[in-house]
Parts: structure tokens; sequence; C-alpha cells
């Protein structure tokens, strides 16, 4: 194929790295992502081999991911998700893969993840805690 003047060739495009993440509600800053899953690694205090071997991602991509020569895709996010213990949906919103939801809803899914994980007896427990709690709060609210 002949590259007329002011063309760019389709390699050349899909090496260059992308900088932003589009998503449903702007622009998310994919450094602002890069630098959420730094502070993670932080936190816990691992290496960029202990988090591939925790969220099965081969260790070049997180650091393809984390230079920004590739963006975070949805296998990426699942990894992560499961490596830090957290909603897939969430890590989803955090890289602008998913628009954003009020910060109720952002809970509330995180609390059905983390008690979808749990036996049915400690979901049971769970259940009568909440309940008296709901209780204990509307007595509060009338008093």
């Amino acid at each position: 194929m002949r590259i007329m003047k002011g063309m760019v060739p389709w390699r050349t495009i899909l090496a260059r790295p992308v900088r932003h993440l589009s998503c449903y509600n702007g622009v998310v800053s994919n450094e602002d992502f890069i630098a959420w899953i730094n502070s993670q690694l932080r936190a816990r205090d691992w290496s960029l081999r202990k988090l591939s071997r925790e969220a099965g991602i081969h260790h070049g991509t997180i650091s393809r991911v984390l230079s920004g020569h590739n963006n975070p895709g949805h296998d990426f996010c699942d990894g992560l998700a499961h490596a830090f213990g957290m909603a897939s949906e969430e890590v989803y919103r955090l890289a602008g893969l998913l628009q954003s939801v009020p910060d109720d809803a952002a809970i509330a899914e995180s609390a059905l993840y983390l008690f979808r994980r749990l036996t049915v007896a400690d979901q049971e427990r769970i259940l009568a805690m909440m309940r008296a709690l709901a209780e204990l709060s509307e007595s509060e609210k009338e008093g």
C-alpha cells in the first residue's frame, strides 16, 4: 500500500502510547489510574512480580500499563480486582471503563461483593446486625 503525504502508517499509530482513557462521563487520566495502582502496591508492600502472581497477569503487561504504553482492559482490571480483593466494577470505574456512580451506589456494590464472599451463616449474622443497626438508626431519628 502506498502512503500518501500526510498519512500516518497504521503501525506507527498502534505503537504510540495512549495517554488518556475515555469513559462515559468525560476523560479519566491514565496517570491517575497508574498512581492508584502504585499506591495499592505501596500499601501492601508488593512488587510488580507479586502483583503479577496475585492477579494472574503477566508482569510485562503490568509494566506496559504502568508505563502508559498500554491501556488497561477488562481482563487486566479483573486481575487487579482479584488481587486487591475488590469488586471488578470498582476497578473498571477507576480505570475509566465504566461510568461513575453516586457514592451510596458504590458503597452498596462493595458491600454486596464482600457479602457474597461470606458463608451463609456469616451472611445471616451480618443481616441480623444490619437490621439491628437500622432499627437503632430509626429510633435515634424519632427520639
